[in-house]
């Protein structure tokens, strides 16, 4: 694994049972450090691999698999504090289940196409990370409860347009037009 952004992947994979930690500790302060080190270092491993050209087959699945496992992980942790509501927790993993089933489904099937993120999925990671985040502050300091739930709501429709965004271009690139 010769890429540094391969590295910063795995570095944000290994976050994931700290940040767990973290929250099963009620240290919910260091779990949001962590929460936006992840999110920073998102930006970062995508920079590197671009900057350095060390663009990998294995960074291209490294890179989503560390978001999706991070968000997933304290997605489902707040549905037990009764902080997120289940219906938030169940389109985002229907989502991010769906999308990593359908980058193996092309690696299956050999479709030699690198489904590149686009600024909707963006803006879907950067505000699902924004609302875990204000989660964790919010068990700290009720001072930035009044975010969440407009944080919820923005989330929740940006999830829809890039599912619905992703969807349209996979099953354009099984059905043999590639944008």
């Amino acid at each position: 694994m010769k890429s540094l952004a391969n590295w910063v992947s795995m570095l944000r994979i290994g976050f994931i049972p700290l940040v767990l930690y973290f929250l099963l500790a009620d240290f919910f302060l260091m779990a949001a450090v962590f929460i936006c080190v992840s999110a920073f270092s998102d930006i970062l491993d995508g920079y590197l691999a671009r900057r350095f050209h060390q663009v990998t087959k294995l960074g291209i699945l490294l890179d989503p698999i560390a978001d999706k496992l991070m968000m997933m992980v304290v997605a489902a942790f707040f549905v037990t504090l009764r902080e997120l509501p289940v219906w938030y927790v169940l389109i985002l993993f229907y989502k991010d289940f769906s999308l990593l089933t359908g980058m193996f489904a092309l690696l299956f099937y050999q479709k030699e196409a690198i489904v590149s993120s686009q600024a909707v999925g963006k803006l879907s990671a950067a505000l699902n990370f924004m609302l875990l985040f204000f989660i964790c502050l919010s068990q700290v300091t009720v001072t930035t409860r009044f975010v969440i739930h407009p944080l919820l709501i923005l989330s929740s429709v940006f999830i829809v347009l890039s599912f619905l965004s992703y969807s349209k271009r996979w099953f354009g690139l099984f059905g043999g037009a590639v944008e």
